[in-house]
């Protein structure tokens, strides 16, 4: 039996390699206000939050916030190994390293895997009432060819993990 019905998996890299493209910010000090800032607005809605970091920052803000809120709240961290082959490469490492890691994401019938930097005032709505998904493996704005996946927000199922992994990783 699950003992959550949604977790919510903020996937983070405060200090990206310097190799990485195609980044908006490059400054750990900006990307880790925007997760701060982001975070602070999850935890309001009182759905259990991983929040998963590949930089080995040492974000004492970060944490501080986190640890008002124990029993909310799972701060994995670890250096990456593959973020340096790309953003997309990155992102499976940080969803490998959680599923791996994570009490919570194991107790949960669905994540909602969102980019951390990010806050989605809408969540509740866009959820709606997730009986209406009882056959559903993931929700997701997909184009009209399936050929692309935005993931800023992406709901599935932990056992569509395998499948989404390699989407990530080889976009097909």
């Amino acid at each position: 039996m699950k003992k959550h019905k949604i977790c919510l998996l903020l996937t983070a890299c405060i200090a990206p390699p310097q190799t990485t493209q195609k980044l908006n910010r490059h400054k750990a000090e900006e990307r880790e206000q925007d997760y701060y800032t982001a975070l602070q607005q999850w935890l309001p809605m009182g759905y259990p939050i991983v929040f998963c970091e590949s930089s080995l920052y040492q974000s004492e803000r970060i944490q501080a916030l986190v640890a008002q809120y124990p029993h909310q709240v799972e701060y994995l961290s670890f250096m990456t190994q593959k973020s340096v082959l790309g953003k997309g490469n990155g992102e499976a490492e940080i969803l490998e390293y959680a599923f791996e890691h994570s009490t919570f994401v194991q107790e949960t019938e669905w994540v909602a895997k969102v980019t951390g930097r990010l806050f989605v005032p809408n969540f509740k709505q866009v959820l709606g009432d997730l009986s209406q998904y009882a056959q559903a493996q993931v929700i997701s704005d997909l184009n009209i060819f399936l050929s692309y996946a935005d993931t800023r927000l992406v709901i599935f199922r932990p056992s569509f993990y395998p499948y989404f992994q390699n989407f990530i990783v080889t976009g097909k």
